[in-house]
């Protein structure tokens, strides 16, 4: 139970530092709800994503932690509703042909990668409006029902 609880603290941290704020400062300029990892611009986020691409050492080491901590994560299954809604950012993560496109242009690594997170943002509010309109539908029986 311990080590999830340093996994977990590890992982939060992790996200913190890439996405270029202090943990627990919530104020960021783009108001869009972000999953887990980096962004590739705007909102102070180039910083990081500058600092882990000028050192090619750092940004191999930056994807090999990040793949195992996926690894370690899906190996719990406490994670698997969290990491089934970034399916997309996971399997951009995992894939070796972008692994290839960080070692020769890091900026365009965390432009896909901030491409594969769109598509995970897009499938989680089509997923809300969805369960949304399944509740409308069922308030409607018992408006019906009960007049």
């Amino acid at each position: 139970m311990a080590k999830l609880i340093v996994a977990i603290a590890l992982f939060c941290m992790v996200l913190a530092a890439v996405h270029g704020k202090p943990p627990g400062k919530s104020d960021r300029d783009d108001k869009r709800p972000h999953g887990p990892g980096p962004r590739p611009s705007g909102s102070g986020h180039d910083n990081w994503e500058s600092k882990i691409c000028a050192n090619a050492s750092i940004a191999d080491a930056f994807l090999n932690q990040t793949r195992q901590l996926i690894t370690n994560l899906t190996t719990n299954g406490t994670f698997t509703s969290v990491l089934t809604k970034r399916q997309n950012e996971i399997t951009y993560i995992n894939s070796d042909d972008n692994k290839a496109i960080l070692s020769s242009n890091c900026t365009q690594f965390f432009t896909g990668l901030d491409a594969a997170r769109d598509l995970d943002r897009q499938a989680e509010k089509q997923q809300m409006e969805l369960e949304q309109t399944a509740r409308d539908l069922f308030i409607q029986i018992v408006k019906s029902l009960l007049g």
